[in-house]
């Protein structure tokens, strides 16, 4: 939730927040095309009863651009990042602005890489397995 609200003082309120960047137009068109393509083809996969109940894979070719995309976009290589975070008040005064530095480690930028591994099942691509959850990083003040 980022939107206006107030806190009274000695109020506190916690959201857990998820960054990410928006594809450039031609990215997003790509993408589109490629994540229509996987969920087109397992979807068609699913018409067959034999299929309800088993996990089906899109097609290799399908994939492979899928993860090629992927790993074109994929910026989160460990080591140490920072992040700013500004927050505006109705009170100028009030506003404040802060440094935060967190680790990303070998084991969450390869858990996060492995992810695309999934792709031929569909999952990342256009349904949220809950195998993916995410990772939950520790923030500390600069």
């Amino acid at each position: 939730m980022l939107a206006p609200f107030r806190l009274n003082p000695g109020e506190e309120w916690s959201h857990v927040v998820s960054f990410f960047n928006f594809y450039s137009r031609d990215d997003d068109k790509e993408y589109r095309r490629l994540e229509s393509a996987i969920r087109t083809d397992i979807l068609r996969q699913k018409e067959d009863p034999a299929n309800k109940e088993r996990m089906c894979e899109a097609a290799p070719a399908s994939v492979e651009l899928a993860t090629a995309f992927f790993r074109r976009h994929f910026q989160w290589d460990s080591g140490e990042y920072e992040l700013e975070l500004s927050v505006e008040t109705d009170r100028p005064k009030a506003n404040l602005k802060k440094v935060y530095l967190f680790s990303l480690f070998e084991s969450e930028a390869g858990e996060l890489r492995d992810y695309s591994d999934y792709y031929r099942y569909g999952s990342g691509v256009y349904w949220v397995s809950q195998a993916q959850p995410g990772i939950i990083l520790p923030i500390r003040e600069k």
